[in-house]
């Protein structure tokens, strides 16, 4: 059984050379007890105020409106440009509960200042520049996922994203997963450590075997293995990790926070002026962290993100003037995920939702 690379914060450790190379190969980092209980405990009230808000606006659906449709209505992106529930929010329809309920939530910073704080914490930047080989990254995009008790339907294995770019081993693309609950079997992350470097057919391959094996709805856990997370745990994954996870039908919530940084040099196919958003974003929780009293016990992370080769055609006038918190850098793209015999029909939600 394959190992995952472990660093335990409250016992001091801090992110080595053995780890970074660790994360090369499996594609995951586990950082326990990344937030104190205190940070955990604000964090989970806090988000449940923002999930009771999307579950009070869970949309009903239109008599004339058949189930296909609907679904298609109440998932981002269309949620965002033409909500029919709670704004930035997705929704599914639960086999067990036959109704729809939120599932995801976009822009959290937006809506919860503390995580700008979080975002900055020093060794959370430190790790993310020792996995992308220096300093050149961004912060892209932030989403909040969860599984309400007796709710979430299972996800079927899949990466977060496509690059053949970020292949590279300095160039990943992170994704960053805090944990506010504690997670099991029956509702955390399982994850294929090594995917990430597999061709794209191998990986749609073993992702349509491993969800569509079983004939009780479960995902196949036969060589994946469980994330055992705590609340207050940080999991890194790279974005092209395949992981899925099972139907909750116990009593538990599951919420993690997502971050995903980018190292900014593997995305010159994308629009100037994200890059300089994104950067802007991460600045300014670096600057906001730095008006909190734990600042005065830290060193504040130097962001020195070299952007000074950009394209200035390709840089829109006033884009000093967008929000930040909920204008990302990057948006999340929707993609049909599939074999190299089928195109990607790629949506980008940022220019989607006129943003």
């Amino acid at each position: 059984m394959t190992t995952i690379p472990v660093i335990d914060f409250a016992a001091g450790e801090r992110i080595t050379l053995e780890h970074v190379d660790a994360f090369t190969q499996t594609g995951i980092i586990h950082l326990k007890s990344f937030l104190c209980q205190d940070e955990v405990a604000l964090l989970s009230d806090q988000f449940q105020q923002v999930i009771d808000a999307s579950i009070a606006q869970t949309p009903d659906q239109p008599a004339d409106m058949d189930n296909e449709s609907f679904i298609q209505k109440i998932r981002l992106p269309g949620a965002w440009s033409h909500p029919l529930g709670a704004p930035d929010t997705e929704y599914e329809i639960t086999q067990t509960l036959g109704q729809p309920i939120p599932k995801l939530i976009d822009f959290p910073m937006d809506k919860v200042p503390a995580l700008r704080a979080i975002a900055a914490k020093p060794h959370l930047l430190h790790t993310i520049e020792s996995l992308m080989g220096g300093p050149d990254f961004i912060l892209a995009y932030d989403n909040l996922t969860f599984k309400l008790p007796d709710g979430g339907t299972r996800l079927r294995y899949h990466p977060d994203a496509w690059s053949e770019e970020a292949k590279h081993p300095r160039k990943p693309i992170c994704n960053c997963g805090i944990y506010v609950d504690d997670s099991n079997e029956e509702n955390g992350i399982w994850a294929i450590p090594g995917s990430h470097l597999w061709d794209r057919k191998r990986s749609a391959q073993v992702a349509a075997d491993m969800s569509d094996k079983r004939a009780d709805g479960r995902i196949e856990t036969d060589g994946a293995i469980h994330i055992s997370a705590k609340a207050g745990d940080l999991v890194i994954h790279h974005v092209m990790t395949l992981h899925g996870s099972q139907p909750c039908t116990n009593s538990t919530r599951r919420t993690t926070y997502l971050w995903f940084f980018h190292k900014h040099a593997a995305m010159d196919w994308f629009h100037h002026t994200k890059l300089l958003l994104a950067n802007r974003k991460l600045a300014t929780c670096i600057a906001e962290r730095m008006s909190y009293p734990v600042s005065q016990y830290e060193t504040p992370y130097h962001l020195r993100c070299n952007l000074s080769g950009l394209d200035q055609d390709d840089i829109e006038e006033n884009w000093q003037h967008r929000p930040v918190f909920r204008n990302p850098g990057l948006a999340r793209v929707v993609s049909n995920y599939g074999t190299d015999e089928r195109e990607d029909e790629s949506i980008d939600i940022f220019e989607a939702a006129n943003l």
